[in-house]
């Protein structure tokens, strides 16, 4: 794991994001903006996380796009009012199916068992909670941080010039 990364050199998705997200036991993600599609790009990496009892923890900005407001509240909704044991019985025939892309259902049904959490931070006095921070651990107790200017989106994975900077548990104190 190299200690920066630069999206239009290295490609963070796959030789760094999809292999930590799967081996991982907390993976957790604080972003100024956020959409599904970001999770979508990651299923690789999501499904085993998801298998191996992983929670995903998103804390993102009040600046949501109504696309993904409604898959959040279809799966709030669908906590709030359908049966967890059928939901956790068709997520698990969903992570056993081959084709490794998440599908919309899927996320709405994560929310609705409480295996995606996502928080609205929401700032009183005006602004945005703007923040790129992100902790993965894995189940041998080694944890990397990253912070930099990548949003959890799409774009931030695929098509922007961001850069971000990251530390390792294993690098001692001075990281």
């Amino acid at each position: 794991i190299k200690r920066c990364y630069r999206t239009k050199k290295d490609d963070i998705k796959n030789d760094l994001l999809i292999p930590l997200i799967s081996n991982a036991v907390e993976y957790d993600r604080g972003t100024g903006f956020f959409s599904i599609d970001a999770l979508i790009e990651l299923s690789a990496g999501i499904i085993p996380y998801i298998n191996n009892g992983g929670i995903i923890k998103i804390v993102t900005s009040v600046d949501l796009d109504v696309r993904n407001l409604k898959i959040i509240k279809k799966g709030i909704d669908y906590g709030r009012n359908m049966v967890s044991e059928y939901i956790l019985d068709e997520i698990d025939k969903s992570l056993a199916q081959d084709d490794e892309l998440l599908d919309l259902d899927l996320i709405t049904n994560l929310i609705a068992v409480d295996k995606l959490q996502i928080k609205i931070a929401y700032l009183p006095d005006g602004g945005i909670y703007h923040e790129k921070i992100c902790f993965i651990k894995d189940a041998d107790g080694q944890s990397i941080w990253f912070t930099g200017s990548n949003n959890e989106t799409y774009n931030g994975l695929k098509k922007n010039a961001e850069s971000f900077l990251v530390l390792k548990s294993w690098q001692g104190e001075m990281e």
